[in-house]
Formats: C-alpha cells, sequence, structure tokens
C-alpha cells in the first residue's frame, strides 16, 4: 500500500503529507466544518503509523511501527520503531496483568501472569516514546500524540521510564484520532443542560440459553454469549448521584436517567448535550475468523461497526426474543452500535465519556487506528471522549470519573483533566499500598481522545 512504500523510503515531508491525506476515512466525522487554527509554538505532534516493510535480512514482509515528528517551524522527522511482533507480545503481557488483576477484584485465584509488569511498562516505553522523547528539545512543552495500530491500546501515562511514569513527567500528552486533528480547534460549549444516564440492572441472569437461538447479524452468537455475561453494576447509581451533585455544585444543568432508559428513550434524549455521560456495559466482539488483517471496515451489516456497542437497557427481551424466533426492531434492542452511535446528533456536545469496559477498544486498522465507539461518537459529532481500555472495577469507577470531572470543571480541557486524574490517582494508590498493576488497572484503563485542539 501507499503508506507502507512511502515509509519504507522514510522521507518525513511524504509522510506526513501522506498521513493529512489518509486517515480518517472510516466513519469520516465532522472535523472539515472545525476550524483550522495554526498549532502553538512548543506543541509537537506525534503520528504513528504500522506499515509493512520488507526485511532483506529473513527475505520476509514484516510489519513495523514509525512515528512521524512535527513541530511548527521545523521540518519533519521521521522515527523507525518497533515491530508488530515485538510490541504485540509486550501488550499481549500487559493486558495478562490487567485480566489477572480484574479476576482477583471478582473474587477468584488467578494465577500469576509469568512476566512482571514492571518491565514490561518499561520496555514499551523504550520502544516507542524513548527513541521519540530523545529528540524532543527543551522548548517542548506539550505532545500531541496520535496513535495506530497497537499502540492505542497502550496506557501511555503509566509507561515506566526508569522510575518514572510519564504521566509524572513536566510534558503533558494529548491524544488525537488523526494528524489533521491537532490542526482543529474549537472552543468548549458554555451553555446547555448536559445528560448522565446509567444502566445498572440488565436482566441477563435469567436470560436464555444461547442454544436453539435463532440469530442473524447483528445478533450473533458471540454478541448473545457476551451479553448473558453481563452481569449487574450496583456502582453506576453512586456514580450518577456523585454527577448530579458535582454539576448542581458547579451550577451546570444535568439530566440524569438511572435504570429507566430504552433505546428509544435515549434517541429522543440525546441531542447535542453539551456533556454526555453514559455508565453502563459496553462490548467489544472479535473479528470474524479468516478476515484479511488490516482491511478497512466495511458499513454492511456484517461489519466491524457492529461488533462494538453500548448497552442502554435490559438486554433480557432481546434474548428471549430470538430464543422465540423474533429478531428485535434495531431501533428498540437497547443496544447503541457504533454504526448507530454515528447517526445521533452530538454536533454541539463537547465531552462524551463512556464510563464502561474496554470502550476504547474496537478493530485496529493500519493507518486509521481503532474503529469502534469512539469513532462513532467523533463520527456524530463529538469533540472529546473520555474511554477505557480495558474492563473497570465497578467499586472504583465512580470515584476516577467524580475526580476527573471536577478537573474538568478546573481546567475547562478533558484531556488535560483526564491526564492530572491519572498521575494524581496513580501516584496516590501507589503511596497507599497499591501494587503496580493493581495501580495501573484502576486508573490506567482510561484515555481522552479529541478531535479537535483545546489549546
Amino acid at each position: 500500500d501507499l503508506m507502507s512504500l512511502t515509509c519504507a523510503i522514510g522521507d518525513p515531508e511524504l509522510i506526513t503529507e501522506r498521513l493529512v491525506q489518509t486517515q480518517g476515512l472510516v466513519l469520516e466525522s465532522l472535523r472539515d466544518q472545525v476550524p483550522v487554527q495554526p498549532i502553538p509554538d512548543g506543541t509537537v505532534t506525534v503520528g504513528y503509523v504500522r506499515y509493512i516493510e520488507y526485511d532483506e535480512t529473513s527475505g520476509r514482509w514484516t510489519a513495523r511501527y514509525g512515528a512521524a515528528i512535527y513541530a511548527p517551524g521545523k521540518p519533519p522527522a521521521w522515527c523507525r520503531l518497533a515491530t508488530d511482533t515485538q510490541l504485540r507480545g509486550l501488550v499481549d503481557a500487559l493486558f495478562a496483568h490487567m485480566a489477572f488483576e480484574q479476576a482477583v477484584d471478582d473474587g477468584k485465584s488467578p494465577t500469576a501472569p509469568l512476566r512482571k509488569l514492571e518491565p514490561v511498562l518499561r520496555r514499551i516505553h523504550d520502544l516507542i516514546w524513548k527513541p521519540i522523547a530523545d529528540r524532543l528539545g527543551p522548548d517542548v512543552d506539550h505532545v500531541a500524540v496520535c496513535p495506530d495500530g497497537l499502540i492505542s491500546a497502550i496506557p501511555f501515562a503509566a509507561l515506566l521510564d526508569g522510575e518514572m511514569m510519564l504521566c509524572e513527567k513536566p510534558v503533558p500528552m494529548s491524544f488525537f484520532t488523526t494528524v489533521r486533528d491537532v490542526a482543529a480547534k474549537t472552543s468548549a460549549r458554555k451553555s446547555g443542560a448536559s445528560l448522565a444516564c446509567g444502566e445498572s440492572v440488565f436482566g441477563a441472569g435469567g436470560a436464555a440459553e444461547s442454544a436453539g437461538l435463532k440469530w442473524t447479524p447483528p445478533y450473533t452468537l458471540s454478541l448473545i454469549d457476551a451479553l448473558r455475561e453481563m452481569g449487574d453494576l450496583p456502582g453506576i447509581k453512586r456514580e450518577i448521584e456523585a454527577l448530579h451533585s458535582m454539576f448542581e455544585t458547579a451550577g451546570m444543568p444535568l439530566e440524569t436517567e438511572m435504570d429507566a432508559m430504552d433505546e428509544r428513550a435515549i434517541r429522543s434524549r440525546v441531542r447535542s448535550p453539551r456533556i454526555l455521560h453514559f455508565a453502563s456495559h459496553a462490548f467489544v466482539l472479535q473479528e470474524e475468523p479468516g478476515k484479511p488483517e488490516g482491511k478497512r471496515p466495511t458499513l454492511d451489516r456484517t461489519s466491524s461497526l457492529e461488533r462494538t456497542g453500548i448497552i442502554v437497557g435490559r438486554v433480557d427481551p432481546l434474548i428471549d426474543g430470538l430464543k422465540s424466533g423474533n429478531l428485535p426492531n434495531a431501533a428498540e434492542d437497547n443496544i447503541l452500535f457504533t454504526k448507530e452511535i454515528a447517526e445521533l446528533e452530538l454536533s454541539e456536545t463537547w465531552l462524551v465519556t463512556l464510563s464502561a469496559c474496554s470502550t476504547g477498544r474496537g478493530e485496529q486498522v493500519s493507518g486509521e487506528g481503532v474503529i469502534g465507539l469512539q469513532r462513532g461518537f467523533f463520527a456524530a459529532g463529538a469533540q472529546h471522549i473520555a474511554m477505557t481500555l480495558w474492563p473497570l472495577s465497578d467499586q472504583y469507577a465512580p470515584e476516577f470519573v467524580a475526580k476527573f470531572y471536577g478537573n474538568v470543571f478546573t481546567t475547562g480541557r478533558p484531556d488535560t483533566a483526564m491526564w492530572i486524574t491519572q498521575r494524581d490517582e496513580l501516584l496516590r494508590l501507589r503511596k497507599s499500598g497499591a501494587s503496580l498493576g493493581r495501580a495501573v488497572w484502576l486508573a490506567g484503563a482510561w484515555a481522552v481522545s479529541s478531535q479537535s485542539r483545546s489549546w
């Protein structure tokens, strides 16, 4: 492909031009309507790219990562980084630790991962960030990161440079879907009501068994199995109550929906709220077997845009209906698939917070980053999205969310608020005696992705 050929040549200016031209073609958002302004001095943009190159030593084509680095008034630079194989092993080890911490939190007795987490976080740092950091001058005061491929699943704030996490460093990071988004600049909407929707009871426990279910895409057996495993989340009620109190204290109007949601009601209520908060279950289903890696998703009924979604009501009516052979009305199944999210009216929405498990995950497409929930909300017009990289703790999530919003109100910048919240919480948890794994699982899961600059 042209992107891989360009990266193999290693011409920074050509790579930058290609990134701007090709990224963001899947579920194009409203970014073309956003005014472009000069990137401030002191800001460095890092555009990661997953590409294919020919390895003359092995005689094989190899997937590798690189980064285009550019700052205002300076020529761009190209940095060749780790191979996909190197990074994949480390990311797998990282997520094994996160799964271990989740299992312990669920009261299970899992076997500890063989690889220690600390060297894994150091090695990831050394492979994907240190070569870039070594090129940054003392005048850099902000880094805009545009991930691609596996790098989209990495918790940058928790990466270790020696004994210090990146979030402890003096230079903060913000994250964007594409390089073009860094040049877009919008101001926060100053007025208007916000909307917080919470669902803590899902009815999955009494739902029908998967055997014998009549299914058709997008209601696949893998989706049905995922729905049946969705237990109730009592912590969500505390989360919504805390948000109501915080917004009221700040003098900001907030409408709330708690355990009274259904998809039709949500669709009628979501009309560009200033802030939109979802607290519920979400799902990320595996790709179909045999699908070519890195292929761009399509918009048909079996696409990756319907393998990610968020639950907005009870799921037992859907499952029991499928058991009886009754296919639901897509607008009433209590699932907002990514494809449906893209059709919502969010052109005036400043921030969307997705307080659910793995809301930042999806299909990794070379040159596009992740195609999942966040891409759907961006296509609908939202400016900033707070999302998660792995499953959350139902007990801890309300506490983290409250601190995040407190910093949002103070700074007026969701990206900065998230970086500050993660820094404070990671350090607090470690000082309180939590293991590195538990601290990263609890506070490292979050990230804010933006399609316009807030500074």
